[in-house]
């Protein structure tokens, strides 16, 4: 890793605990009824990276060192607030880690696309409808340009839900 750290979930439950320490008696405590209110920071801070992704784009992110830095300092609040909504919960890293662990198995033996089929189908038959009552769009080209029934076979690529 061109000799850059690599932080586990532990590295940074401790980093949060020390940033905690030094604003003792400034900051309020972390405990569970705060856990709401760290939520609500972190939806905050994630705001800031979709509006850097929004306006500078993937691109931005990708080709400019000024936006990339921008956007992980954005990102690095985000999973503060995360790590504190676990410090106000008492979760342990190897509870978090667990779960985590958990999940991805279980993800791994899901089915999104079946699970997904019904959803999917009506995403397909309104955009069908739409073009439909719409037409093509203007410069499209290929076979389903001119399509005159819905596709049947045609699956929609999915993203984890």
């Amino acid at each position: 890793m061109d000799g850059q750290k690599d932080l586990r979930i532990s590295d940074l439950l401790g980093m949060q605990e020390e940033l905690q320490e030094k604003y003792k008696g400034i900051w309020e405590p972390v405990e569970p009824h705060r856990a709401r209110l760290q939520l609500l920071w972190l939806v905050e801070e994630l705001g800031e990276v979709v509006s850097i992704v929004k306006k500078r784009k993937v691109e931005g992110i990708m080709e400019d060192p000024a936006v990339r830095s921008h956007f992980l300092e954005e990102m690095s609040d985000v999973l503060m607030y995360f790590t504190d909504v676990l410090l106000c919960l008492g979760v342990t890293a190897e509870e978090f880690s667990a779960a985590y662990e958990a999940k991805h198995q279980r993800n791994m033996r899901r089915d999104f696309v079946g699970e997904h089929q019904h959803y999917l189908q009506e995403e397909q038959n309104w955009l069908w409808q739409k073009r439909k009552t719409t037409g093509p769009p203007e410069n499209s080209a290929g076979p389903s340009a001119g399509r005159t029934s819905p596709p049947s076979a045609a699956r929609p690529k999915t993203t984890r839900g």
